[in-house]
């Protein structure tokens, strides 16, 4: 299945990140609730963003969603739309 904000990845959004990254300015200066906002994030801030979801980041404190680790396919699916250029 071929995975775009759309389909699959702004539902990952709105359930994971959207209390915190909804609205602008959003927390760290990132939203995630619309395209736009989204594939700037994606795009600009790609290493920080893949740290992020994989915990992998230079803090904890970086580490998103701040809850708890997304599931393997969800961090699959958010890393393949990234690296394929956050296609809408």
């Amino acid at each position: 299945t071929k995975t775009t904000y759309t389909n699959g990845i702004s539902q990952i959004f709105a359930t994971y990140c959207n209390g915190c990254h909804g609205l602008a300015p959003g927390s760290g200066n990132v939203v995630l609730s619309d395209y736009a906002s989204a594939k700037t994030a994606g795009v600009g801030m790609k290493t920080n963003f893949l740290n992020a979801i994989n915990y992998t980041s230079a803090t904890a404190a970086m580490n998103m969603p701040q809850s708890g680790k997304l599931s393997d396919c969800q961090i699959t699916q958010i890393t393949k739309w990234i690296n394929n250029g956050c296609p809408q």
